[in-house]
């Protein structure tokens, strides 16, 4: 969902209603689910705010992941190879 809102409003690149549909569904479920974890004492702020923090990385890495791909040209399976080094 954050990476379709930064797409949005930083890129002006818009999301089919099926995708936004699908997504609302799920985060329902997830603040359901989140809700009733934090009712149970189980949310903290030190878990809270690692979550969110993976959550933005992780966001912005899949917008530069996709702009290198089509400044170059290539699929993202050689974007993956050319940066993860050897292992």
């Amino acid at each position: 969902p954050l990476t379709i809102c930064i797409n949005y409003y930083v890129y002006a690149i818009k999301t089919s209603g099926h995708i936004i549909l699908s997504l609302s569904i799920l985060l329902l479920g997830v603040v359901i689910t989140s809700g009733a974890g934090a009712s149970g004492g189980g949310l903290n702020i030190i878990g809270f705010t690692f979550s969110c923090l993976a959550v933005v990385t992780t966001s912005v890495y899949r917008i530069w992941q996709g702009t290198k791909q089509k400044e170059f040209g290539i699929s993202s399976d050689a974007l993956m190879a050319g940066t993860a080094g050897g292992q």
